[in-house]
């Protein structure tokens, strides 16, 4: 999901103390911006753009809705109301 950066805020204390522009940079997603930065080395960045390139999204979200299945059904089958006093694990007496 691409993100908006701040590149700058200039104030227009001419018109009004209140106004302010503030200037974005182009939308990028985290892989982007890694992509962009002179901090990652070329190896890092030929297999970052591989693994994007295999990346298929609706696969990813076939497979994470699959992962999490399991997990809502039993939220669902609880007995316990969220939030209420008893829904947290009772310890063990020894």
């Amino acid at each position: 999901e691409p993100i908006l950066r701040t590149r700058s805020i200039t104030d227009n204390v001419a018109q009004d103390e209140s106004l302010r522009n503030t200037c974005h940079d182009a939308p990028q997603t985290p892989c982007d911006r890694l992509l962009a930065s002179d901090a990652i080395d070329p190896a890092t960045k030929a297999r970052l753009r591989a693994t994007r390139a295999a990346l298929n999204p609706f696969e990813l979200q076939r497979r994470l809705e699959q992962a999490l299945r399991p997990v809502l059904q039993r939220a669902l089958r609880s007995s316990r109301p969220t939030g209420s006093l008893h829904s947290a694990p009772v310890a063990a007496t020894p």
